[in-house]
């Protein structure tokens, strides 16, 4: 199970009390308030925003990760490899903790 932020609750909440003024149906306002204060963060919408929100931030992740992996690649035109070599290695560390910022990439199914 993922942890579900006020941020994910919000989305969620506010989409739902958007169906309801559509439809005018208070139940789903109901619905609504629930999530917005917590209480059903087990409903499938909350952990579906959640997913998606966690492999939003993966992706930027992965990209700043791929970044650094390109720094690391990049070979100097002087024949002394030792500055290469360094910052090979800084760079591998560095893409390496990013990939490590990441979070759970489980199905939210």
């Amino acid at each position: 199970m993922v942890e579900v932020t006020q941020e994910d609750r919000l989305l969620v909440a506010d989409i739902l009390d958007e169906v309801s003024d559509l439809l005018d149906h208070t139940g789903i306002g109901q619905v609504a308030d629930l999530i917005r204060d917590g209480e059903y963060d087990e409903h499938d919408c909350v952990v579906i925003a959640t997913h998606h929100r966690i492999a939003a931030e993966n992706a930027a992740l992965e990209r700043a990760a791929k970044v650094a992996d390109e720094l690391g690649g990049v070979r100097p035109k002087t024949a002394d490899q030792e500055p290469f070599r360094a910052q090979h290695t800084r760079a591998n560390t560095i893409a390496t903790a990013i990939r490590a910022l990441k979070g759970p990439a489980d199905d939210p199914a």
